[in-house]
């Protein structure tokens, strides 16, 4: 009894033990285990693969690219469209595509170069595989450039993605990708050639533009200046011309004056003289003088002296009387200082002969000039008397 019970507990012997049970398992049902492996490959899932991301601008000089929204994306099956499909206002696209097709991408948006991307969607007949895929990527658009259409590179696939047998997974074909990125390069080499080809053509265009601006305003500020020199110069002339009329008409109105104001002087010195006249000869009626008897006795001495001749025309002025005193030979100016008036008086004597010349100068403006209480003009006087001082120097040189 113990030995057997020895034996029962014994942990080996229930390891053989089941072992044992398994292998007649086995053995028993050996066409349900073939019939299963058989169906397993065999099965194929239907399924599909979801790509999703984002749609943006090629990177700027800051290092940064913006998305780009509302993004039109044409998607082939077979070169049979299926669908337009439109991104969102952030160049969000989200999409699923059925298993074990190829379909083609057409993404595109004015003022960007269209992008084209492949898609292969076979996978290996598995049932071990999964039947949904998720794949996200972004694309980026290239801004159009002149010239671009006939590019033979941007009209090839710039991506293809396929099933990756070797990570069990969607992802881009890497020996198409080196390829595409090494004319890509190229191409953005040659782009940049041609960006700062065209950079430079646009600053020298405005470069020249400048300067043909700067030349316009230069030529437009001296048109203005010599438009305005004209202007002025015209306005000048016109001051002037108004000017002188005015000066005209006032001088005009000055003499006018002057001669208003010289004929009421002479008319007052006329009357004055007219009412001496008067007073002598009623003076002379009146107290005639009496003869002495011894001047009849006396020898009227013979008069030698010429006979005075009196000038009918004459004028008579308001003269002053002056001193009766002897002047030498040579010009002696005399200066008469009345109320209202100023009055110079030159006497020349020459060759014993004495000529008296008067001007004189009234508060009011008025200028008169005599030879001998005879009226006149002012350049007699000035010249008879410049004349006379020529004469005196030339006998006196200094």
């Amino acid at each position: 009894m113990k030995t057997t019970k020895k034996v029962t507990n014994n942990p080996l012997h229930k390891i053989i033990k089941s072992i044992m049970v398994m292998v007649m398992v086995f053995l028993c049902f050996p066409g349900i285990a073939s019939a299963q492996k058989t169906q397993k490959t065999k099965v194929i899932k239907p399924g599909n693969l979801e790509i999703f991301g984002n749609v943006k601008g090629e990177i700027n000089a800051k290092g940064d690219n913006k998305n780009l929204g509302n993004v039109k994306i044409v998607v082939f099956k077979d070169d049979s469209k299926v669908t337009d499909y439109v991104t969102n206002a952030v160049g969000r696209f989200d999409m699923k595509l059925d298993l074990n097709q190829i379909y083609t991408l057409y993404v595109s948006k004015e003022g960007y170069i269209t992008k084209i991307l492949t898609v292969t969607t076979m996978v290996p007949d598995s049932s071990q595989l999964p039947y949904e895929y998720q794949y996200k990527f972004n694309v980026i658009l290239l801004e159009d450039f002149k010239g671009s259409a006939q590019m033979e590179s941007l009209k090839k696939p710039a991506v293809k993605i396929l099933f990756n047998e070797k990570f069990q997974d969607f992802d881009f074909d890497e020996v198409y990708n080196r390829e595409v990125q090494a004319e890509m390069k190229l191409l953005q080499e040659s782009i940049q050639q041609r960006v700062e080809v065209d950079n430079k053509a646009k600053i020298d265009s405005l470069i020249r533009g400048k300067i043909a601006a700067d030349s316009l305003a230069k030529i437009k500020v001296k048109q203005d200046s010599i438009a305005k020199t004209k202007r002025d110069s015209i306005g000048m002339v016109t001051i002037q011309k108004e000017f002188r009329s005015q000066q005209y008409i006032q001088d005009s109105l000055d003499k006018v004056a002057q001669q208003r104001r010289e004929a009421l002087e002479r008319h007052k010195l006329d009357s004055i003289m007219d009412a001496r006249k008067k007073d002598s000869i009623a003076y002379s009626i009146k107290n005639p003088p009496v003869k002495s008897p011894t001047d009849t006795l006396k020898k009227k001495p013979k008069d030698t002296s010429k006979p005075v001749v009196v000038d009918k025309q004459k004028p008579v002025s308001n003269l002053p009387k002056f001193e009766e005193k002897f002047y030498p030979e040579g010009i002696t100016q005399e200066t008469y200082n009345e109320k209202g008036r100023v009055i110079t008086r030159n006497v020349v004597k020459k060759n014993g002969v004495q000529i008296s010349y008067v001007k004189i100068v009234y508060d009011w403006g008025g200028i008169f000039y005599f030879k001998d209480e005879l009226s006149m003009s002012s350049s007699s006087y000035n010249q008879e008397l410049e004349t006379a001082k020529k004469y005196f120097d030339s006998l006196n040189p200094k």
